[in-house]
């Protein structure tokens, strides 16, 4: 019975800080469960579904979108045909200052991004905290961190991967200690973006997010099993994974 009083509260302020943000930003007031996000659905849904979705998203203004598509073949190093791709970006400025990208590879969606968008002042905020995102998404299973971000040589991205929901939320992440690297995982931290990927993309999202580093090495040396908001300590600098 103990037990239960005590999650009786938990679970009260998980919903409480989950109708806030979907109170004060439709981006995350979704009707489908994630990685879908307004009917659209990862590894599913089509260009021409797409296009027919578009104009019933939240905060879509026509003059504030753009399309771009690279329709004929490319070869990578390997002189393999890379798939077909295109993208379609929205900006939303009600009050929020982000935006949201959706990247379809071979006329299929691969990836739906929800993003800060930078400013005259750096990157602006989105709205949602940690804590915020974990009352939405649960908790992940593992989290990790990579890259730096804007700049910043004291701030470091802070990786919440959920692969069988198909999400990765990424926040940013004061660094405590550079060298064994430190990082606090606080539930005030500011979310960046947050990405709903098909499940055979997740690792290509991580990659493409994370350029300067070798992911497969930030997953062995910075990666860990999801403990809830705390001191992250490793065991050596991030620098150990620079390409």
């Amino acid at each position: 019975m103990r037990s239960w009083n005590r999650l009786v509260p938990l679970l009260l302020v998980s919903l409480v800080l989950a109708a806030c943000v979907a109170e004060s930003n439709k981006l995350f007031q979704s009707p489908c469960a994630a990685p879908c996000w307004y009917g659209v659905t990862p590894g599913e849904t089509t260009e021409g579904q797409l296009r027919r979705l578009i104009p019933s998203f939240p905060y879509y203004k026509q003059q504030e979108s753009s399309w771009w598509e690279r329709k004929d073949p490319t070869y990578g190093l390997s002189r393999a045909p890379e798939p077909a791709m295109s993208r379609f970006d929205m900006a939303v400025d009600d009050g929020l200052e982000a935006g949201l990208g959706i990247t379809l590879l071979d006329d299929v969606v691969a990836r739906i991004e929800i993003r800060s968008a930078w400013g005259l002042l750096g990157q602006t905020d989105l709205g949602l905290s940690l804590g915020e995102a974990l009352a939405l998404y649960g908790e992940p299973s593992r989290v990790m961190v990579g890259q730096g971000c804007g700049g910043d040589q004291f701030c470091l991205n802070l990786y919440l991967i959920y692969p069988d929901v198909g999400v990765v939320v990424a926040t940013t992440a004061s660094i405590a200690r550079e060298d064994p690297l430190e990082v606090q995982a606080a539930e005030s931290l500011r979310v960046r973006s947050v990405a709903l990927v098909a499940p055979d993309d997740m690792a290509n999202y991580l990659e493409d997010t994370n350029s300067f580093y070798s992911v497969d090495c930030l997953m062995s040396h910075f990666s860990a099993p999801w403990q809830g908001p705390t001191l992250l300590r490793f065991s050596e600098s991030i620098w150990v994974c620079d390409r």
